[in-house]
């Protein structure tokens, strides 16, 4: 085989990985926007209970935002 032929195979074997790897980063990153958007979620509910179960000042607490 040429040279031509070579760097043509390489040429296809890196696009056919380049492919793949932005087939698995785009897998990737939908799994990370519904893992935070799930987080983001939860930490509103833990507020609102906290809010809802707190009182509205507590004296002398160093704990207590």
């Amino acid at each position: 085989m040429g040279r031509s032929h070579t760097r043509f195979f390489d040429a296809d074997l890196k696009l056919a990985q380049y492919q793949a790897l932005r087939d698995y980063l785009s897998s990737r990153a939908r799994q990370f926007a519904l893992l935070a958007t799930r987080i983001n979620e939860l930490v509103r509910e833990l507020e609102a209970a906290r809010r809802a179960s707190a009182p509205a000042w507590v004296p002398n607490s160093r704990a207590w935002p």
